[in-house]
């Protein structure tokens, strides 16, 4: 399950007859760093998926550029574009980058 899940599915376990922060704690320490490494790789997956289509739209702009050089509207489109892929491949990198450290941490 991802975090959100983790934690609506184990709640429980601080009211039980049974239960109480300990229990609520000991099942979080066991079960939340895959949920979190679980959340890190559907992100990864969604931004690299963005990337995609972004490079789609992208295509596209320089497509038009071609066929009306010097239009300034289609430029500064074109540049926020390549702008907007920049940050969101940066993204990309550095939660691959964190779910990295996070795999070599463990033991």
């Amino acid at each position: 399950p991802d975090v959100t899940a983790l934690l609506a599915n184990t709640r429980y376990l601080l009211f039980g007859p049974n239960g109480g922060i300990p229990q609520f704690l000991a099942e979080m320490k066991r079960e939340l760093p895959a949920a979190m490494r679980g959340d890190l790789q559907r992100d990864i997956k969604n931004k690299r998926n963005s990337v995609r289509l972004i490079e789609t739209s992208i295509a596209a702009t320089q497509q038009l550029m071609s066929e009306h050089p010097g239009d300034a509207t289609l430029n500064r489109k074109f540049q926020s574009q390549i702008e907007t892929q920049n940050e969101m491949e940066a993204d990309l990198y550095y939660t691959r980058l964190r779910l990295a450290k996070v795999d070599r941490a463990e033991p």
